[in-house]
């Protein structure tokens, strides 16, 4: 199961090929109750997918940074620390 985002949690039933191998038809299942937002389901998926169609797709360089900052919460000022220049 997996969240669509903005949208519901889905599980794939059956995924159908054509003669080469290729995924065709991802036949799914949706949970009426998960709507993003309001979800009431109780549900607890590991991941989000957010898609985009290949017609509308453009390049790009992603940069995944585990932290960007020393501190857990930067804007805490009492666990910030100070040097001079």
């Amino acid at each position: 199961m997996v969240r669509l985002k903005y949208a519901y949690i889905i599980k794939c039933n059956e995924v159908i090929k054509d003669e080469e191998g290729h995924i065709t038809t991802l036949m799914c299942e949706y949970y009426p109750d998960s709507r993003s937002g309001s979800d009431t389901s109780g549900i607890k998926v590991k991941g989000t997918i957010h898609w985009l169609s290949a017609a509308h797709a453009i390049s790009a360089e992603l940069r995944m940074y585990d932290r960007l900052f020393s501190d857990e919460d930067p804007r805490d000022t009492k666990s910030a620390t100070t040097e001079s220049f």
